[in-house]
């Protein structure tokens, strides 16, 4: 399989002219509420590419040739970088910044809502739209006090249920991590890689935390002391922050 790309500045696609200087196209997807980067490496040989307007809008489809290619999200062009003696031109970009609204802090209560719910309620208030994969959006929360942004109260939520948040391309998606699974619960197609469609790898085989026990706490309301509920047996032990309402 051939690689290929497809990118669009300002609406205009300008693929064709790239091709000749490309020397590298990384897309980032990041979890949670990073901002996804994009990263394009020209040769600027002769000093002849006109340099990108700083907020330029970048839009790019990655791919191959043989089976075409896929949307990989839009980007705001937020600097740039010369280099020489061999003369490069690196244009790093963000996607466009919906969360600011999100990481304002707030103080409310919720009670008796389902993760769908929420999700769903906080995405309106942001305008965009909530996908919540169905094995997360039936669970019950009875109560949650908020001292914190939206952004940190998904971030803490999505940490509790073993899933990710995160907002992109005008959705708020609350989805479980490390999951070959779309938000709809479908199975993702795999895709299969031979070694004559790579050009370089690099595998990094790191050991996890692992903990032989948790320790979560609950309040006794007949006695108002605070109890202790633990899972697993032996050390290291993980101690949960949060205080929950029962054991």
């Amino acid at each position: 399989m051939i690689p290929d790309f497809k990118i669009a500045a300002n609406g205009q696609y300008i693929s064709a002219l790239l091709r000749d200087r490309l020397l590298s196209l990384t897309v980032t997807d990041e979890a949670g509420y990073q901002s996804d980067a994009l990263e394009i490496r020209l040769d600027n040989r002769n000093s002849r590419i006109a340099l990108p307007a700083k907020g330029a809008a970048l839009t790019v489809a990655l791919g191959y040739r043989d089976t075409g290619l896929l949307p990989a999200g839009s980007y705001t062009v937020d600097k740039m970088q010369l280099q020489g003696p061999l003369q490069t031109l690196t244009i790093p970009a963000h996607a466009a910044n919906m969360i600011a609204t999100l990481k304002e802090p707030r103080e409310r209560s919720w009670d008796d809502i389902s993760l769908s719910n929420l999700v769903t309620t906080i995405s309106a208030e942001h305008e965009l739209t909530a996908r919540v994969a169905p094995e997360l959006a039936v669970r019950m929360l009875e109560h949650i006090n908020q001292t914190e942004s939206d952004l940190h109260l998904l971030t803490r939520l999505a940490r509790e249920h073993g899933a990710v948040a995160k907002p992109a391309h005008g959705f708020l998606i609350f989805a479980p991590r490390s999951e070959a699974k779309s938000v709809n619960g479908s199975l993702l197609a795999p895709v299969t890689l031979n070694i004559n469609d790579i050009t370089s790898y690099r595998v990094t085989l790191a050991d996890r935390d692992r903990y032989g026990s948790v320790v979560a706490r609950c309040q006794d309301t007949a006695t108002g002391n605070q109890m202790q509920v633990t899972a697993g047996i032996g050390k290291p032990v993980y101690n949960v922050r949060r205080a929950y309402p029962d054991a």
